[in-house]
């Protein structure tokens, strides 16, 4: 019988030894994938995936009220350019605090794709541009799903504002 615990005993230590290796040797290969302290850029880091992202074509200004002796023209306008580009998130807490009650108009605070899905990798639908002003059909977690003449999808909380941003575009130099 003490032959018997002595065997069980030399199983459980070697079966412990190699968990014990296995896990060192990922450890190791964790570090050499992904250095503390690397000097790549992110977008290095997120490979050759790329996803079609808004580039403005011209530089946006914000608008204030013209002199009352001034006659107001309208800006040109341009059709914004999708070029392609890694999707990083945005930063969190980067705009007011949203109201999201169905039914409530918002407001885009930059250009954005109108998604299938509450998540980054899900398809894209249409370009919403910059200051285009959407219906909030509900709210999941930290997306919402809007409508946008006529079509409905995700967009994160962050791209969304209470107030409507006035862009301007002036023409390329």
């Amino acid at each position: 019988m003490a032959k018997v615990n002595q065997n069980k005993l030399i199983g459980a230590l070697v079966v412990a030894v190699i968990t014990l290796v296995v896990v060192i040797v990922i450890v190791l290969i964790a570090k050499s994938m992904f250095p503390a302290n690397s000097s790549k850029s992110s977008s290095t880091l997120l490979g050759t995936d790329t996803n079609k992202v808004y580039t403005p074509s011209t530089t946006p200004t914000i608008t204030t009220a013209p002199p009352d002796d001034s006659k107001v023209t309208p800006p040109e306008t341009t059709t914004p350019e999708v070029t392609d580009a890694p999707v990083v998130p945005p930063v969190s807490g980067t705009t007011s605090d949203t109201s999201g009650e169905t039914g409530n108009t918002i407001y885009l605070n930059t250009s954005v794709y109108l998604r299938g899905s509450a998540s980054w990798q899900a398809e894209k639908g249409i370009v919403v541009n910059k200051g285009s002003a959407a219906k909030v059909i509900r709210v999941e977690g930290d997306w919402y799903v809007l409508e946008y003449n006529g079509n409905q999808g995700y967009v994160f909380k962050d791209y969304i504002s209470d107030t409507p941003t006035v862009v301007t575009t002036t023409p390329a130099a």
